[in-house]
Order: C-alpha cells, then sequence, then structure tokens
C-alpha cells in the first residue's frame, strides 16, 4: 500500500474506534453513573477511545501534510515548465511572416 492509504485506513479505524468506544461509554453514562467509577471495562473504554481519538488527529495531520507536498510539487513542476517555455520563446521568438 502506499503511504496515503496506510495514513488514511489508520486514521479511518482510529476515528472509527474512537466513536464506538465513546457510544459505549455514553450508553452506560445514561445506564448508571456509578458505572463508570466502578468498572475497570468502562474506564478502558473511555482511555480507548481519548487514545484512538489522538491517534487520528496525529494521521489525518500526516495525511494532510502529505497532501500538500504533493500539490506543492506539482505546482512546482508546471511553474518551471512555464519558465522553460517563456525563456525558450525569448530566445527564439516567432516570425511574422508579412
Amino acid at each position: 500500500m502506499t503511504d496515503k492509504k496506510t495514513l488514511a485506513n489508520v486514521f479511518t479505524f482510529s476515528l472509527l474506534l474512537a466513536v464506538l468506544s465513546m457510544s459505549w461509554f455514553v450508553f452506560n453514562m445514561i445506564v448508571d453513573i456509578g458505572l463508570v467509577f466502578r468498572e475497570i471495562s468502562c474506564q478502558f473504554a473511555l482511555v480507548l477511545a481519548f487514545l484512538s481519538f489522538f491517534i487520528s488527529i496525529v494521521f489525518l495531520r500526516k495525511l494532510l501534510v502529505s497532501i500538500r507536498r504533493d500539490i506543492n510539487r506539482r505546482n512546482e513542476k508546471e511553474k518551471n515548465i512555464r519558465d522553460f517555455h517563456q525563456y525558450k520563446m525569448l530566445l527564439d521568438p516567432p516570425t511574422m511572416n508579412n
């Protein structure tokens, strides 16, 4: 897999894991608020949700930086081609036949 696909997959997985953990945590809070402080599984789900959310933010940032770098490379190539074409036109301008 390419670097962008890997970053996108990790971002998607961690975001889905965060949503799943938070929804389970909210469901348990609605059922019994004291359960959060008594059960280790609820605390684990909360920690897992925060960790997954943090990982998804980090990988989203990496993905955006990678996309921005590719766009800048493409723009630099287009600029170089335009500059070369202008330079070539200055050295050998087209002639006008009358």
